[in-house]
C-alpha cells in the first residue's frame, strides 16, 4: 500500500525530482510539512517574470513580482497605477510605461517603475535565448540570488537550493527537447503539473518529507536518498573547519530517519547529480562508512576513500538485512579507479589555484582547489560572498578574469 512507503531526503529541493518520477509513473504521492516544488515561492516568483516577459499583460503575474525582490514600490503607489490603467482603459504594464512621459506619479516612484519596466523590456530582448541562459538572465536582471545571501538564513538558502533545482530542470527539460525546448512548451507544462498535484487523489499514497518532518513518524518501508558529502551531512557555505556539533546534528537527523523504518530500510546516492544544471560527483556520505557491513543485505558499498571523490567499488545503495525484497535500486560499474588524483593540481583548462573566474549565477571568485584532469577534473571555488561551489570544469561554464 503506497501510504506504508515513506521517502525522506536532507533539503527540500531534493523533492522535485522524487515528484517527477512518482508523478510519471502514476504513483499518488504527498509532501508532508511543505509544498510541492512549483508551488514554492521563489519558484511561483520566477516562473511569473518568465510569464510577464512573454505576455507583459498577465496582469496576475506581473502584481505578483512587481516589487519582488523588494525594490520600494509600495502598495499605494501600485494602487495608482491600477488606477490610471482603468482610467485609460489599458492594461497595468501600459500604465507603468505611460509613466515615462506622464506625472500621474511622484519621481521617487515614478524612478522605481521605470526601473521595474526597464527590467521587464531587457526579459523580453532575450526571450529566445536558451531557456537556461533565459533563466540565469531573470536572477541577474532581478537580483534575487543575491538578495537572498543577504539575508543570510537557512530559510533564504533553502530557497537557493530550490532556485537551483529549477535550473536543472530546465537544463532537463531542454536536454529533452533540443532546439524545440522554449519557454512557452516549459510554462505549459508547469501549468500541467500543477492541475495534476492539485488532484484530490482518494487513494492512499506515497509520503515525502525531510528529514527534519520525519521525527516521531514510522512507515513499514522508508527510503533514505541523497547520502553524499554535502546533502546529507549538509554543510552550508564555505566550512574548511567543520562544526563538530553540526556534523552530529547532521548524525543525529540521519539516525532519526533510519529508525523510522519498521520493516524495510534503503540507502541510496547519486552517482552525480545536477548542480545549476551542471554535473556533479560528490563523495558518498560519510555515515555510509560508520554502519557495520554485519547490518547490511549486501557488501557493495560505494567507498569513500578519499574525501574529494569516488573510488572504484560497485553499488550505490544499500538495503539492511532485515530487508525482504531485493534492492530496489540498479548497482552501476566503474573500471575507473582514478576519477581523483589527489597529486594533480590543474585542468587541462588551465585552471588553478588561484585563478580568479566569473560565473553566471555565482559571481566572481578565486578557485582554491582542483581535483583530477580531463574532462573529469573538479574546481573548488570560493564566490565573493563566502560562499563555495564545487564543478565539474569542463561543465563549468567559467569565464577567467
Amino acid at each position: 500500500d503506497p501510504c506504508d512507503v515513506a521517502i525522506f531526503y536532507r533539503l527540500n529541493s531534493q523533492s522535485r525530482v522524487l515528484e517527477e518520477q512518482l508523478r510519471m509513473k502514476s504513483i499518488p504521492h504527498k509532501i508532508l510539512g511543505g509544498l510541492r516544488f512549483y508551488e514554492r515561492r521563489e519558484i511561483k516568483d520566477m516562473l511569473a517574470f518568465m510569464k510577464v516577459a512573454l505576455n507583459p499583460n498577465d496582469e496576475v503575474s506581473l502584481l505578483r513580482i512587481i516589487n519582488v525582490p523588494a525594490r520600494g514600490i509600495g502598495k499605494k503607489t501600485v494602487e495608482t497605477v491600477i488606477d490610471q490603467a482603468r482610467k485609460n482603459d489599458s492594461t497595468v504594464f501600459e500604465a507603468l510605461k505611460l509613466s515615462k512621459t506622464t506625472n500621474y506619479l511622484k519621481p521617487g516612484p515614478k524612478k522605481k517603475i521605470l526601473n521595474f519596466v526597464g527590467i521587464i523590456e531587457k526579459l523580453q530582448e532575450k526571450i529566445n535565448a536558451p531557456i537556461t541562459d533565459f533563466y540565469h538572465e531573470v536572477l541577474d536582471l532581478t537580483g534575487y540570488v543575491i538578495g537572498l545571501k543577504a539575508e543570510n538564513t537557512s530559510e533564504a538558502d533553502a530557497r537557493i537550493d530550490n532556485l537551483e533545482e529549477l535550473d536543472n530542470a530546465l537544463s532537463h527539460f531542454q536536454q529533452e527537447r533540443g532546439q524545440e525546448a522554449d519557454i512557452v512548451q516549459f510554462l505549459e507544462e508547469t501549468a500541467l503539473i500543477s492541475d495534476i498535484d492539485n488532484t484530490d487523489f482518494e487513494s492512499s499514497q506515497v509520503t515525502l518529507m525531510t528529514l527534519h518532518v520525519s521525527k516521531g513518524l514510522e512507515f513499514d518501508h522508508v527510503f533514505v536518498v541523497g547520502l553524499e558529502e554535502g546533502l546529507l551531512p549538509s554543510i552550508r557555505g564555505d566550512r574548511f573547519e567543520e562544526d563538530v556539533s553540526e556534523i552530529e546534528e547532521e548524525r543525529r537527523l540521519m539516525y532519526v530517519g533510519m529508525t523510522r523504518a519498521k520493516k524495510t530500510l534503503s540507502l541510496s546516492l547519486a552517482r552525480s547529480r545536477k548542480v545549476w544544471g551542471q554535473d556533479q560527483m560528490n563523495a558518498s556520505s560519510r555515515f555510509l562508512d560508520e554502519i557495520p557491513d554485519e547490518y547490511l543485505n549486501n557488501n557493495k558499498l560505494v567507498s569513500r576513500s578519499s574525501s574529494s571523490g569516488w573510488r572504484s567499488k560497485t553499488g550505490v545503495s544499500q538495503g539492511f538485512k532485515k530487508t525482504e525484497n531485493a534492492d530496489p535500486f540498479p548497482d552501476y560499474e566503474s573500471d575507473d579507479d582514478s576519477f581523483f588524483d589527489d597529486d594533480f593540481s590543474d585542468t587541462d583548462s588551465g585552471l588553478k589555484k588561484g585563478t580568479r573566474v566569473k560565473h553566471s549565477v555565482f559571481g566572481l571568485g578565486f578557485v582554491i582547489e582542483v581535483e583530477g584532469h580531463g574532462d573529469l577534473a573538479k574546481v573548488k571555488i570560493n564566490f565573493d560572498g563566502n560562499v563555495t561551489k564545487k564543478f565539474v570544469a569542463k561543465y563549468a561554464r567559467l569565464e577567467r578574469i
